[in-house]
């Protein structure tokens, strides 16, 4: 085992041993019947519309299937095959501009479903795992915007990191992941069948071509319902180093995205302790062959002069950056690089709306759904851009009306249509919303809102200044 490697493992070893119950055929039952119908199938050739309409019995005989499964450690070669799907995430045919999903057989899913929800029970109890409903990418955008506020109301600087994993899920080495789950003492009932079906022999598809049968090294399959619970007991070990690289240090993961900022005194030297926090990352990305995405991966502080002491290192220095899909910004002024860009994808997506044939009801309906979600999503992060927010009302008016003769915006939008599908009533509602959720998990108080709300009066960044 290499030596770098044996720093994170003991974090995941400290963790107590799991216990997971036997296989239970109406659980798996339930499992099957939660299935889409359109849910894709494997290259076992069975699909989940199939599943559904299964007897009781075939899972009685299911679940004994499993059981051989896990007591032998392995998968029946004609099961160990599968299917990559090539996805297009952007807009180029490149390569590296797609994502890239692994479609295991049905059946190992059903298994690695039920299994799941044991690994995530488990994954709960030690606190590797928040408990209760997890919390949104945007929600935790907006707590960071909201620590960042509060920070810089109080008068102090704040440092940390961002890093977003370059294909994350494709980097990892099995052996890694191998030795994770025996750091974890993970039963090898559930252990040896998973790392079987990781190992087995894939077949790349895209745009109607199939190549060949190729043994991957690495990757966790993004297709497999346990993938984010392995990850995170990877992530779980870049937290606690993290945590001791600085005093003060607060640590957040969300699948491949790491985030660790640290408030600190405004006369504090910081430099030291960023750059050691750039240096667990470094650590952690060479430990288990990661690579950062260096459009989205910095090291921030609201210190110019902290910028420029750690400039050159590992991560490039900025104030502003994107986190979780939202601008994040540590100085007076608000940036919208992220923010322009989904108000151009809501416009196309209202301006091909525009062209359907639906009746006024459901073009309302359609307008607020997609066309919205992504052009006012982290709409508390930070304060909407005025002249934006009235180009993409006025798209979403003709979207749903699908003409502006003679007839009152105001009254449109008050009478006929949902108040989602208008972006300034969103760009209003969403803040206090989130300001709402804060007080009711614990991340502030009515009177600290109170006081923020009177210190914040010159800033335009953070929930306070979308909420005004």
């Amino acid at each position: 085992m290499p030596p770098p490697r044996q720093r994170w493992l003991r974090h995941v070893a400290a963790l107590p041993p799991p216990r997971f119950p036997p296989l239970c055929p109406l659980r798996l039952q339930a499992l099957a019947g939660r299935w889409g119908r359109r849910k894709k199938g494997g290259a076992d050739g069975w699909c989940p519309a199939d599943m559904r309409d299964w007897p009781s019995d075939v899972f009685v005989v299911l679940q004994r299937f499993f059981a051989l499964v896990e007591q032998v450690g392995r998968w029946p070669a004609a099961l160990r095959i599968g299917i990559v799907a090539m996805l297009p995430k952007g807009g180029s045919p490149d390569v590296d501009d797609r994502r890239p999903i692994v479609l295991l057989p049905i059946l190992y899913r059903l298994w690695a479903a039920h299994r799941a929800r044991d690994l995530q029970r488990w994954l709960r109890s030690c606190g590797v795992l928040a408990t209760g409903a997890a919390a949104s990418a945007e929600v935790l955008a907006a707590d960071f915007a909201f620590t960042v506020q509060r920070a810089r109301a109080m008068g102090l600087h704040v440092d940390g990191v961002a890093v977003d994993w370059s294909k994350c899920y494709d980097c990892v080495p099995l052996e890694a992941v191998a030795q994770v789950l025996l750091a974890a003492r993970l039963p090898a009932a559930f252990r040896l069948p998973l790392l079987c079906m990781f190992a087995a022999p894939r077949r790349m598809v895209a745009d109607g071509m199939a190549g060949d049968l190729r043994t991957p090294t690495h990757c966790i399959p993004a297709g497999c319902p346990t993938a984010t619970l392995v990850l995170a007991l990877f992530t779980w070990a870049w937290r606690q180093e993290m945590l001791a690289a600085a005093p003060a240090v607060t640590a957040r993961d969300y699948v491949d995205d790491l985030t660790a900022l640290r408030p600190r005194a405004a006369d504090e030297d910081a430099a030291p302790a960023l750059l050691a926090m750039e240096g667990v990352c470094e650590d952690f990305a060479g430990a288990f062959a990661l690579r950062p995405n260096t459009r989205k991966s910095v090291a921030f502080s609201s210190c110019s002069h902290t910028r420029v002491a750690v400039e050159g290192a590992w991560l490039p220095s900025a104030a502003d950056f994107v986190d979780l899909g939202a601008d994040q910004c540590l100085t007076r002024r608000p940036s919208y690089v992220k923010r322009h860009q989904r108000f151009g994808e809501a416009g196309d997506g209202l301006d091909r709306l525009q062209l359907c044939p639906l009746p006024l009801s459901l073009r309302g309906l359609a307008a607020a759904q997609s066309p919205m979600a992504r052009g006012m999503y982290a709409a508390s992060v930070g304060p909407v851009p005025l002249g934006a927010l009235a180009e993409l009302r006025r798209k979403a008016f003709s979207a749903a009306w699908r003409n502006t003769y003679r007839c009152s915006h105001e009254a449109a939008f008050t009478l006929f249509l949902p108040w989602r599908a208008d972006p300034r009533a969103q760009a209003v509602v969403r803040p206090w919303l989130y300001l709402l959720s804060a007080v009711h998990r614990g991340l502030t108080t009515l009177p600290e809102l109170d006081w923020l709300w009177q210190v914040c009066r010159d800033r335009f960044v953070g929930p306070i200044a979308a909420a005004r």
